[in-house]
Formats: C-alpha cells, structure tokens, sequence
C-alpha cells in the first residue's frame, strides 16, 4: 500500500500539473486580450494581380479565381495581409462565343477570411486598370437610384413603344447581312497579371495577426 507521504506527492504533483495549465490558459487570454486592434476603413483600395488567366471558351461557373494582393492590406499601421497573399473569386457567369455572338464571362470576389476568423467583406466586383465608376451607396441610396431609373423608364414608356418595333426590324436586317457575310464571335479573355482594384465594402476591426499565420 502507499503510504502518506507517496499519497501526498501524488495530490501534489496534480496540484502543480494543474496550476500550469490553468495560468498557461490564464496567460493566452491575457495576450489575446492585449492584442492591437485596429478599424479597417470601409473603402480602403486593395490592388490585385490574376494568377490565371481566364477565358469564356474554357471557364465554367464555379471556377476558382487566383488573385494576389499587390500591396500589403494595412489598418491602422499593422499589416494585415501581406503583400502576394492570396485572394479568391469565383466565375459566376459563362457564355461562349458562337457565330456572330461575343463570349461574355462574368466574376466575383470572394469574402477574405483572417486566421482568427474576422471577415474582410469586399466589393464583389473588381475594377480593370482603375477604380473609376466604383461607388459604395447606402441602401436607401441604392433605392433611390431605382426609383429614378423607375421614372424614366414610365416616361420614355410611349417613346419606346414607338421606336422599338422600328429598331427590331433594322437589327434584324444588319443581323441578317452578318451572318451571310460571315463572321465570328469572339471569347472574353483576361491574361494572366492583369492588375484589377476592389474596396472594403464593410468596417471592421482587426488584429495583428502572427507573422507566422499570415500567408
């Protein structure tokens, strides 16, 4: 049998086990507690590079599309994705050229997601060569927008329907002569490193994430 003291080595030994445990537990939460946080600005510009080309005669909806960051995603002095990481996207929309019909391809980006789980929400499309026409509307902005596009439309109601059997008629005449004379659509591509910008669409906050997790 064991005696008291071997019994009272063991309860001590558990004792100490689960001290360590407990203040290493203690001392995770207070680093993570401790850890810079910073707000990532709704509209901050990411630049992206195209890892792989895409082309509408051989994507199909549901591909997978590469980027890569083309500057480090910073907020608030910490870097929060460095630059070359990977961000993705997906194909959303393929037709392929056929006769005198052009190739249409159509893509979105993907929500970024951090190691610690945070969300970086991004505008869906990604702009070629520049950010012009990118707009981050509210709701009620958006609204607004479609009720005047509404209007007009009830508007040039009577207009359209005057002119539009006239318009049908001369496309199909042009259609008509295209295709006699011959021609071929064309396909969508988009090279390799070609340079496209997107924004945050959402604030949110951040943390300095370990320089061994970030990819």
């Amino acid at each position: 049998m064991a005696t008291l003291r071997q019994i009272g080595l063991r309860w001590l030994g558990m004792a100490v086990s689960t001290l360590c445990v407990t203040n290493v537990a203690l001392l995770a939460q207070a680093q993570s507690a401790n850890a810079q946080e910073a707000l990532l600005l709704r509209g901050q510009v990411l630049e992206l590079r195209l890892v792989r080309p895409l082309d509408s005669a051989r994507n199909n909806v549901g591909d997978k599309v590469e980027l890569q960051l083309v500057k480090a995603l910073q907020a608030g002095g910490m870097t929060i994705l460095k630059a070359d990481s990977m961000v993705e996207g997906r194909v959303t929309k393929v037709v392929r050229a056929w006769k005198c019909k052009e190739g249409q391809l159509e893509w979105k980006l993907l929500t970024i997601k951090l190691p610690d789980h945070t969300k970086i929400k991004l505008l869906a499309r990604a702009y070629e060569n520049s950010l012009d026409g990118v707009r981050l509307d509210s709701t009620w902005t958006r609204v607004g927008t479609a009720l005047t596009y509404a209007f007009m439309v009830i508007t040039a109601a009577p207009f359209i329907a005057v002119e539009l059997p006239i318009a049908l008629v001369h496309a199909i005449a042009v259609t008509g002569r295209r295709n006699r004379n011959g021609c071929d659509g064309r396909d969508v591509e988009i090279p390799a490193d070609t340079i496209f910008y997107t924004v945050v669409s959402k604030s949110v906050r951040v943390r300095e994430p370990k320089s061994s997790v970030i990819p």
